[in-house]
């Protein structure tokens, strides 16, 4: 998400993900609610000094690192309504 790639690539990533049972959701990792301040301190985290994810192309920012879960995890949701067998 934080890199913008198109939906045919984040639609192979979470079809490949649920077929070996992999966590799409935050509520899959155990966190159906996350304050505010929680996701924030973990964006701050992720983006800390000398970190990997500053070897993005673009500036990584708490606000889009933050921005970036919340969306994952609604395209996550997303995917397991649509997806999931009736």
């Amino acid at each position: 998400m934080l890199e913008g790639q198109p939906r045919s690539v984040l639609h192979r990533v979470l079809s490949f993900a649920t077929e070996v049972g992999l966590p799409i959701t935050l509520a899959d990792i155990g966190l159906t609610e996350l304050p505010k301040e929680v996701l924030q301190k973990i964006a701050v985290r992720a983006t800390a000094e000398n970190d990997t994810i500053h070897n993005e192309p673009f500036e990584v920012r708490p606000d889009r690192v933050a921005d970036a879960i919340m969306a994952a995890d609604a395209m996550g949701r997303a995917w397991k309504k649509d997806c999931s067998p009736q």
